[in-house]
């Protein structure tokens, strides 16, 4: 991925909020032809938003809501960093912790499809999309909704921190794989 695929990934990102969920899955289709040479990117960017992303939302639906498992959730994303704690959050929310079921749905999505490939993606993916790219549209979609939570919460001036940190995340994950190569 070079430098112009990530000021892409940062503008999606930054686009937000989104008027909906249609509406976000339309901004971040344009990742899904991302590839790269540094194998295992898509993996890094997937694991690090479900240790940071996916945490900031289900602590705000906490918040929001005064539910103490959802703090248990959010620690066990931050500890495993893996689809199944993430998985875990999604199916375990109270309804009216919106953003924090989808940021940990989204989350699962990217972990999952890093790991597994295109098996049993939606056809509606464009053709040329690789198992990175829609991976990390699945991440920039859970920065999104980790976002939308923190906006949600009261919190409107930390969305440009939330999404600046998504923006990061994704060029840690390439330089990490650039770096084991070299």
């Amino acid at each position: 991925m070079n430098h112009t695929a990530i000021s892409l990934a940062a503008d999606i990102l930054r686009s937000g909020p989104w008027s909906s969920p249609a509406a976000l899955a339309d901004g971040c289709r344009p990742l899904v032809g991302l590839t790269d040479a540094a194998s295992g990117w898509a993996g890094r960017y997937a694991e690090a938003t479900i240790r940071e992303m996916v945490p900031l939302a289900l602590r705000v639906g906490r918040e929001l809501t005064g539910t103490d498992r959802i703090e248990q959730l959010a620690l066990r994303c931050e500890s495993d960093g893996t689809w199944i704690a993430s998985r875990l959050a999604g199916l375990d929310l109270p309804a009216d912790c919106v953003w924090g079921m989808r940021a940990a749905q989204a989350g699962e999505r990217a972990a999952s499809i890093a790991a597994r490939g295109l098996v049993g993606t939606p056809a509606y993916w464009p053709e040329g999309a690789t198992a990175d790219g829609v991976s990390a549209s699945w991440s920039a979609r859970a920065a999104v909704f980790a976002a939308c939570a923190v906006q949600a919460g009261g919190d409107a001036r930390a969305v440009d921190g939330v999404l600046r940190r998504a923006v990061g995340m994704l060029v840690e994950a390439v330089n990490a794989g650039r770096t084991a190569l070299v």
